[in-house]
């Protein structure tokens, strides 16, 4: 009775806890009114090697002006920057807005008013619109509005604070926002129409859905009339911008959906595994009864009484279960949320789902009802004498092992499947999280700096690079050195790489870097050099590889002094350092890495670099030089490296998480499936074990031969899970991220085993267990 209670509880917690995480995203709406009329607008950007998904501001405002005749437009931009509250730091998500943002989500303020209700004046100034949850932590119970916050080194004027249940679009999307302020104005030049960002979203609300098509031709003629028009000659050769306007759930929810559907199916083959597996442990369990049921019945009570006597036992089973699973249910969301991220969308929604838990208990007292039920037919007076006799007539015998075989050997084929997805995600996760990141986290800080227009070429970009290195040295700093993206940015972007001769190596991330940036972030060289100054011209060809990357370009030979392409650019491989642990390394080619000497592109308005030394640690200090230095520069980001990788180090802590409580609820479940299908067999075959015992069979045999009842349903189930898993892992991509093709063979291989091994000491445990304690039962039904 305990296994069956601790199986459904365990079933029921984690079903609920799956489907309650899961209505955050598939079920429920947008917190918005009328959420069906949101709309997202961005531009999908082909280039010669990739397709990026973001906007531009020249593109956005255009689209923005052009689609007005359908509904409210707004242009918002996501950024991040460090407020002080009291005496300390905190490094929040800020959003700069355009008119009309907070009336297009119709949104109002609690306290205050809304950006949208301030004077052209009022807007041109320092205001900030925060959040509830960011005033109570910045002014207590004090009043906010027309208080002061300071951010990235500026003090703004709150003029509202919203309510407690307002969550912005990009909150929603993960990228959590607390504070917001009034979009800038749009950059001039080729900036506005080079400087694609997915930070930059153009949101909007049409009056009439079915005007969607419309505004999406409108857009396309937009579009191709900016190409040849304003933006033309701006653009890299060769890109070609595609307007897209999607419903905003869609594009919040993104790939959600089908990680949410994946998940429910998981949980559905699980609820199906236990519910299958309980009610094999109920007509076991009834089948051992049917001698005391035949005796009430000889005694004179009726089939409809027993049938009742029965029912009453598997009400109880599945409320005790449900009692039991909804205090772990509660601890199941308790560990969601302490292990997620705090960006993971409407996380504090996040609650124990009672309603769940009581579908579920519904659904396991039917199929109950119905499995118990099982031994009572053909139960009736003219079979009493044998039943008390000790015969096994129709109730759990050979006639019906068959079907019970089937239903076991596909239960085997879901657990296999159950553990082995568990168990090469879980070895992953565990790997990441305990790897060296191959870098240096501690002692460095990553700023990126958006500049005023006349300091965007390159050679206002050395100067402001050289000042700022002064500075940051007279303060403490041991260096700073450029990169074009951070190499644990998830901003990743892949470039096609090739021979010498054109041939395709494949896709790797890479960065251009400073001088001293792979000696300062202690990455190891593994072979050649480093940059020295020499590499660092005009016409830089000087490339160093992480080993991986090396490896494919060298083959069995070393990669040095190899002639490789990089987006059809020719270089020379000068030196080999370690891989580096990269927050996105499932993505195709994102672990083959590469690095080029740091150019300084003209027009392209960010500048971003490392900040080495004990004062990377104090990011106001950072912000303040930066201010001193570049009074009009904004600062996007100014971030501790560690900082960095927490979202994903808490994302694999999740998938650690969720992926042993698999792993673990397969092993319980083939515990149970294997006891429950022995004492099946067992009770069936009572009278022929007795007589066998009392003619001097040893018990190992018997042991044996019960044991062999579930082989047999186990050797299909793994052949068949084995040749359909290899199948998939090495003609699919499913697993790419985790696991090459051979790796994932093996690992079929050594599940399918493990589960072997497990089951047939499991039931040879059960089946001796089962003799030895009902060794007086079984003398007694032989007499």
């Amino acid at each position: 009775m305990l296994s069956t209670v601790v199986t459904l509880a365990v079933v029921f917690a984690i079903s609920a806890t799956v489907l309650s995480l899961n209505g955050l995203f598939l079920y429920n709406a947008l917190p918005y009114d009328e959420p069906g009329q949101l709309v997202d607008i961005h531009a999908d950007i082909g280039t010669k090697d990739q397709v990026l998904q973001g906007n531009a501001r020249g593109f956005a405002d255009a689209w923005a002006n052009a689609a007005s005749f359908a509904g409210q437009f707004a242009v918002a931009a996501s950024s991040g920057g460090r407020l002080r509250l009291a005496s300390n730091d905190e490094y929040i998500g800020y959003g700069s807005v355009g008119p009309g943002y907070f009336r297009m989500l119709h949104a109002s303020a609690l306290a205050g008013r809304t950006l949208d209700e301030l004077s052209p004046e009022l807007w041109r100034s320092r205001v900030a619109v925060i959040s509830h949850d960011l005033a109570r932590r910045a002014f207590g119970e004090g009043r906010a509005v027309d208080g002061v916050i300071r951010l990235d080194g500026f003090d703004y004027r709150v003029v509202g604070v919203m309510p407690d249940d307002f969550v912005s679009p990009k909150s929603l999307a993960g990228d959590r926002e607390d504070l917001w302020i009034p979009l800038p104005a749009a950059p001039q030049g080729a900036a506005a129409w080079n400087g694609f960002s997915n930070s930059l979203v153009l949101l909007g609300r049409l009056a009439h859905p079915s005007d969607a098509a419309a505004v999406q031709a409108t857009l396309d003629t937009v579009t191709s009339r900016l190409t040849q028009g304003d933006a033309k000659g701006m653009l890299p050769e060769g890109t070609v911008v595609t307007p897209v306007l999607v419903p905003l759930r869609d594009a919040i929810v993104g790939d959600t959906y089908r990680g949410g559907l994946l998940m429910l199916g998981i949980t559905a083959c699980l609820v199906i595994l236990g519910l299958s597996i309980v009610g094999t442990m109920l007509v076991a369990r009834m089948a051992a009864r049917r001698s005391v049921i035949a005796t009430h019945m000889v005694l004179g009570a009726r089939k409809a009484s027993a049938r009742w006597l029965v029912w009453a036992e598997v009400l109880i089973l599945v409320v005790v279960s449900l009692f039991a699973a909804i205090p772990l249910n509660g601890y199941a969301v308790q560990a969601v949320k302490a292990l997620a991220s705090a960006s993971l969308p409407r996380l504090s929604e996040l609650s124990p789902g009672i309603g769940y838990l009581l579908f579920m208990a519904l659904v396991a007292l039917l199929s109950g009802l119905i499995a118990a039920s099982t031994p009572l037919r053909g139960l009736g007076r003219s079979s009493l004498s044998l039943e008390l006799a000790g015969g096994a007539k129709g109730s759990a015998g050979g006639s019906r092992f068959r079907g019970r075989a089937i239903v076991l050997g596909v239960q085997f084929f879901v657990i296999a499947g159950v553990l082995y997805l568990g168990g090469i995600v879980l070895v992953d996760s565990v790997r990441r999280l305990t790897a060296s990141v191959g870098y240096r986290e501690e002692g460095s800080s990553y700023v990126q700096l958006f500049l005023p227009a006349d300091q965007r070429d390159g050679t206002s970009k050395r100067d402001v690079m050289q000042r700022l290195k002064e500075r940051f040295v007279a303060e403490g700093a041991k260096d700073i050195a450029n990169v074009d993206m951070p190499t644990i940015s998830q901003a990743l972007a892949l470039f096609r790489v090739a021979t010498a001769t054109g041939a395709n190596i494949g896709n790797f991330a890479v960065n251009g870097v400073g001088r001293s940036y792979l000696e300062a972030m202690r990455m190891k060289l593994m072979e050649g050099r480093r940059f020295d100054d020499n590499d660092f011209h005009d016409h830089a060809d000087a490339v160093v590889l992480g080993v991986s990357a090396a490896r494919l370009v060298g083959g069995r030979d070393s990669a040095l002094g190899k002639r490789i392409q990089i987006d059809g650019r020719g270089y020379t491989v000068v030196g080999v350092v370690n891989d580096v642990v990269n927050p996105v390394a499932s993505a195709p080619g994102a672990g083959l890495q590469a690095y080029l000497p740091y150019e300084y592109p003209d027009d392209v308005p960010t500048l971003a670099f490392f900040v080495f030394g004990d004062i990377a640690g104090q990011p106001e200090k950072l912000a303040g030089i930066v201010r001193e230095v570049v009074p009009q520069a904004a600062i996007d980001a100014n971030v501790p490296t560690k900082t960095l990788r927490l979202d994903v180090v808490r994302e694999y802590r999740v998938k650690a998480a969720v992926c042993a409580v698999l792993v673990l609820l397969a092993i319980l479940m083939a515990a149970a499936g294997t006891e429950a299908v022995v004492r099946y067999v067992f009770i069936g075959t009572a009278r022929e074990i007795a007589a066998r015992i009392a003619a001097g069979a040893r018990i190992r045999h018997l042991v044996a031969e019960l044991t062999s009842t579930v082989l047999k349903p186990l050797g299909v189930a793994l052949a068949a899970f084995a040749v359909a898993a290899i199948a998939v892992v090495t003609t699919t991509t499913v697993i790419s991220g985790i696991a090459g093709p051979l790796a994932a063979a093996l690992g079929v291989v050594a599940c399918a085993s493990c589960l072997a091994v497990f089951v047939i000491v499991a039931s040879r445990l059960a089946a001796r267990r089962l003799i030895e304690r009902g060794y007086l039962h079984l003398i007694h039904v032989l007499t």
